[in-house]
């Protein structure tokens, strides 16, 4: 069975201006009328026979539709691998696109109207207490400390670099200096001299012997300039190739270390270096032809060599079948394999309308690609004439991917005008939806929402009432930052929940709500604590007036 795909990106390559292998693809629509065209006799009054084939009908197109499905499924998830495959080459990581997006995700906080307010609420309180005294005070004192600190860590950084230097001018470590320089230039010389005479532990091993026997080594006169060598850099080669291998990707382990174990030495180990073996392939043993449905007589196939395409045009009509077979091979090693994206692609040489197939390999690795014209007539929305065939290859590792022009075929579908549907256009303007919402519900009388409204403010006015009365004592409100402070965080608080009732959400709300707690905290904790104070120390002066 061969189902439609879409043609979008069949080698991962990008296509061209003017390369017009996989544009105009029409997929097939959903028809609404369903079979019933527009026949508005409810099924129930239908003739029995009608009904049946109706039912038929809709149950072989709910077949070929669950057969699209599983195929575009399968498309879909080669194309899902093969893109985290391009991000793994690229680069990205699941923890990159996690990271972006959560940078995106607080860059969209960030820019927010209520984060904007909130963040200029906060610049003036800070405003108002960096201009109070306990904070300048309290910033004085921190900023002589950093002063202090600062210079003690400069005074012991230069004792610590004058120290350092005085033990370089030393004649110890100079002569120490020295000698590593001096075993260093000849075991460099003797390492260059000859690569095949020795390696680098030898020359280290002579060196250190020689030092050991009082440093008697030969030199050059300071007069003698040394003779300038060039001798290549080490170069190390692998033939991946020497041995046959399998087209697909590879992944070499490098790791380089000496040949007798040293501490000193530090080698390379686990590089990785990604491999893609490629080959090209050749199409064989190439057959096209008509056969019928019901196979009541044997096919007509043609036998092909590509790239010629077949001399005479096929003829097809809604009671046969498309068939081709072809096979794979590699070009070196003759093998039979299978690629990737194989595809049919059927073009109507009128209208350039675009219908493409999939061909299948069997488990003798030949690809297959059979086409009933008859159930695939709404594919090609029931469109006789001449249609070219071309057969579409490629590969990730297949050198050599290639689209060939097999043959021209002349379709003819059924002439009953029963069964030709009309055409639905999937892109013409669809009907307006109509909606009629349900009235309202009534709302209460102004009167009662109106006196509702007055008895709720009714308490807030006796209050201010009362204050104007009597007058309102604030000589004993404490003029100090915890008050002004506390104050302040309540009347933001109420201010939020205002926010809330309006144009807040509950998270938000709680979000700056827990932000304005801690505030809150501090400061009613310090005016509660003063105001402790405060009573006791009257309380102690009470009773100091007393026994006198």
């Amino acid at each position: 069975m061969t189902t439609q795909q879409t043609s979008e990106d069949m080698f991962g390559k990008q296509k061209t201006e003017g390369e017009n292998l996989y544009d105009n693809l029409n997929s097939p629509t959903f028809d609404d009328s369903m079979g019933g065209g527009n026949d508005s006799t409810p099924i129930v009054d239908q003739d029995p026979a009608e009904r049946e084939r109706q039912v038929n009908e809709w149950k072989d197109e709910l077949i070929k539709v669950e057969s699209e499905i599983v195929t575009l499924k399968q498309v879909l998830g080669a194309k899902v691998r093969y893109a985290a495959e391009l991000k793994r080459k690229i680069g990205i990581t699941p923890f990159q696109e996690f990271r972006q997006d959560l940078s995106e995700g607080i860059k969209s906080i960030k820019e927010s109207d209520t984060y904007q307010k909130t963040n200029d609420r906060f610049h003036q309180i800070n405003d108002k207490i960096t201009h109070t005294t306990a904070y300048q005070k309290t910033s004085a004192v921190m900023k002589t400390a950093t002063e202090k600190t600062t210079s003690a860590m400069s005074a012991v950084g230069g004792v610590m670099t004058r120290k350092m230097g005085d033990l370089r001018n030393s004649q110890t470590f100079k002569s120490v200096e020295e000698k590593v320089e001096h075993a260093y230039a000849n075991v460099k010389a003797k390492v260059k001299g000859s690569k095949s005479e020795g390696n680098f532990e030898d020359a280290l091993r002579e060196e250190t012997a020689a030092g050991n026997n009082g440093g008697n080594t030969p030199t050059e006169s300071p007069s003698q300039p040394l003779p300038e060598e060039k001798i290549p850099l080490s170069l190390y080669e692998l033939n991946f190739m020497t041995s046959e291998r399998k087209r697909g990707f590879y992944k070499l382990t490098v790791s380089v270390s000496p040949s007798k174990a040293d501490n000193r030495f530090i080698g390379t180990s686990g590089a990785e270096v990604e491999v893609k073996v490629t080959s090209q392939v050749k199409i064989e043993n190439v057959d096209i032809g008509i056969a019928d449905k019901d196979q009541s007589s044997s096919a007509r196939t043609t036998k092909l060599q590509h790239p010629n395409k077949a001399a005479n045009v096929l003829e097809a009509d809604y009671h046969q079948k498309i068939i081709m077979k072809f096979q794979l091979k590699d070009k070196t090693t003759s093998q039979l394999l299978t690629a990737h994206q194989t595809f049919v692609k059927l073009t109507n040489e009128k209208s350039k309308k675009e219908i493409i197939f999939v061909a299948e390999a069997d488990s003798q690795m030949t690809n297959k690609f059979d086409l009933d014209i008859g159930a695939s007539a709404k594919d090609f929305g029931y469109s006789s004439g001449k249609y070219t065939v071309e057969l579409i290859v490629g590969d990730a590792v297949i050198e050599n991917p290639f689209s060939w022009v097999v043959a021209d075929v002349n379709l003819k579908f059924s002439d009953d005008g029963a069964d030709v549907k009309e055409q639905v256009d999937q892109y013409k303007k669809k009907k307006d939806i109509e909606h009629v919402f349900r009235e309202p519900e009534k709302t209460p009388p102004v009167v009662l929402s109106t006196t509702f409204t007055v008895l709720v403010i009714l308490p807030i006015l006796v209050l201010v009432a009362i204050w104007l009365k009597l007058g309102v004592n604030v000589s004993q409100f404490p003029m100090s930052l915890s008050a002004i402070g506390f104050h302040i965080c309540l009347g933001l608080i109420f201010g939020l929940y205002y926010c809330y009732w309006t144009h807040l959400n509950m998270f938000q709300t709680l979000r700056f709500l827990g932000i304005l707690s801690v505030p809150t905290f501090i400061f009613g904790n310090r005016l509660l604590s003063g105001i402790a104070a405060k009573r006791q120390g009257q309380k102690n002066k009470q009773a100091t007036s007393f026994k006198w």
